[in-house]
């Protein structure tokens, strides 16, 4: 809504027409004019993309994002909610919603899409790159260990052994590239 695009374009630039949205450097500049934090609140939303790509979550859209206005008169990046790897469930379009540097399948995606979005979002190249390389490392050490401590409480999931698997080798690509 803070871009002013019609209801049914909020999806994000990914999707096909009608539905022709904001696409994430739009987004980003808003937060740099809009909050109260923005160089806190553009690292947390550009973390946010590049854990939708390493996560598999292509359901990353612009309608996902809101600013929370206090009564302090403090404009921030809201709490990011429907974080879910969709990659581990079938029938379901893996392309997203994003573009990363013009690509949106996330298998596809190299350091000069990463560059290239840093670039868009007026960020040096190379912070960006430090941070998707920083995210995957993390998510590689913390993944299994998280997958694990579930199991103990609940008994083996099956779904969670998919995601495993596809934020290992999101994580893997990036890590390559």
């Amino acid at each position: 809504m803070a871009l002013r695009f019609p209801v049914r374009c909020r999806w994000g630039a990914g999707n096909s027409p009608p539905r022709r949205g904001p696409s994430f450097a739009q987004c980003y500049r808003l937060l740099q004019e809009a909050s109260s934090e923005p160089a806190l609140d553009g690292r947390l939303l550009l973390r946010w993309q590049i854990f939708n790509v390493l996560a598999g979550n292509s359901d990353g859209h612009a309608k996902n994002l809101s600013l929370l206005h206090s009564p302090k008169d403090e404009t921030r990046l809201a709490p990011f909610y429907d974080l879910v790897c969709t990659r581990a469930i079938e029938r379901i379009d893996f392309h997203l919603a994003f573009e990363v540097g013009g690509q949106r399948n996330p298998n596809a995606i190299t350091r000069e899409h990463w560059e290239e979005l840093g670039r868009r979002c007026d960020l040096r190249a190379q912070f960006v790159v430090n941070l998707v390389r920083e995210m995957a490392d993390d998510l590689q050490q913390r993944i299994g260990l998280e997958r694990e401590a579930f199991e103990r409480l609940y008994g083996p999931y099956p779904a969670l052994q998919r995601i495993e698997k596809v934020v290992l080798q999101q994580c893997r690509r990036a890590m390559k590239r």
